[in-house]
């Protein structure tokens, strides 16, 4: 799992992890 990002314009947060099998995941927060 990488660290935590916030878009330039401040209104996400996203980082990426991978699931068991190895697939990456893209996990997004509104704020």
């Amino acid at each position: 799992m990488c660290a935590p990002q916030y878009s330039p314009d401040g209104k996400v947060k996203l980082t990426f992890c991978r699931d068991p099998d190895g697939t990456l995941i893209e996990l997004v927060q509104e704020l």
